[in-house]
């Protein structure tokens, strides 16, 4: 979701006569997503409603790449259902791609149509690159544009404008722009190069990843990464070094992803309510966990699977 591949084409978002050229060119594709976070993609599968679709993870595991869904203009005005009006994403080699937010998946197609809504979160991974960039971006604005109808102003309710991409105060004029909240996510190992995995207190069971948290009001990027370990884990680091960065709009996150290294012999005590358990974990008990079913890793759009992949030094294993 963070590849850069499409020009997101800013100056042309209060072009009014090209937007509406747009509309009905042969080189414009519709995206369809959900305010929940879900897009549409060419698929017979049907996905349930968790955050990786009701899919276990060998399911995840063994799934073939996925497509996302892109109508025409015709095609669009066939849907049995009504979007939003359309956001402007940018453009990709010589298509322009707009975005409809329609208001549930449970509307699904008819039964030829061969695609259906799937969580973002599931099928990410899974997506051309391009693709899992401009779904992000879709989904980021279908979250916002549903969540925020008031001006936080004065109070009164706010028009769409700017392409999906501003919102306007109906009374005073001043400006909303899509939220983006700074996370830090941390890949902490000690001397014996064991990685730090931690369990959240609200996941499901045997689903684990490594140290994140949000970033506090006046807090740099760095300070956060050292409050996050010690909070949720007891655990005091140094070197703390910068890796990536990636959108996570789910809804509306920022995730910046760094390694950590912790002296000494340090035993991690989970703080028993963000995070249930936390352990050190070598390459090798690794294996073992993650073949036997008893470690669930992340998702492989995540920061946090781009992390572990980097610590582990090949691709994750899968359980049997």
């Amino acid at each position: 979701m963070a590849s850069g591949q499409f020009d997101r084409d800013a100056a042309r978002r209060n072009d009014a006569n090209y937007l509406n050229s747009l509309k009905d060119s042969p080189n414009t594709s519709y995206i369809l997503v959900t305010a929940r976070g879900e897009v549409a993609i060419k698929s017979d599968h049907v996905y349930g409603q968790a955050p990786h679709g009701g899919l276990t993870p060998p399911d995840l595991a063994n799934m073939e790449a996925e497509q996302l869904l892109e109508l025409n203009h015709a095609q669009v005005a066939q849907l049995p259902f009504s979007p939003q009006e359309p956001y402007y994403l940018g453009k990709y080699g010589e298509k322009s791609y707009l975005a409809l937010r329609v208001e549930a998946s449970s509307q699904q197609p008819e039964e030829n149509c061969q695609y259906c809504f799937a969580p973002l979160r599931a099928v990410a991974g899974m997506l051309e690159p391009y693709q899992g960039e401009l779904a992000a971006a879709a989904v980021a604005l279908a979250t916002w544009d549903k969540n925020t109808k008031f001006c936080e102003r004065c109070g009164a309710s706010l028009k769409l404008a700017c392409a999906g991409w501003e919102k306007h105060c109906t009374a005073c004029a001043h400006i909303t722009y899509p939220r983006t909240d700074p996370a830090i996510i941390v890949a902490i190992t000690d001397d014996a190069e064991r990685l730090l995995l931690i369990h959240g207190a609200t996941w499901q069971p045997g689903r684990y990843s490594v140290v994140a948290g949000f970033v506090e009001a006046g807090e740099s990027l760095e300070a956060a990464v050292v409050r996050e370990a010690l909070e949720e884990t007891g655990i005091k680091i140094s070197q703390a070094s910068y890796c990536s960065s990636q959108p996570w709009p789910f809804p509306r996150s920022l995730m910046f992803a760094f390694t950590a290294r912790a002296g000494g012999q340090q035993e991690p005590k989970a703080d028993m309510q963000e995070v249930g358990h936390a352990f050190w974990v070598s390459r090798e008990e690794f294996t073992q966990l993650v073949l036997e079913g008893k470690v669930i890793v992340p998702g492989r759009a995540s920061s946090g699977h781009a992390l572990v992949r980097a610590w582990y030094g090949r691709e994750l294993p899968q359980p049997r």
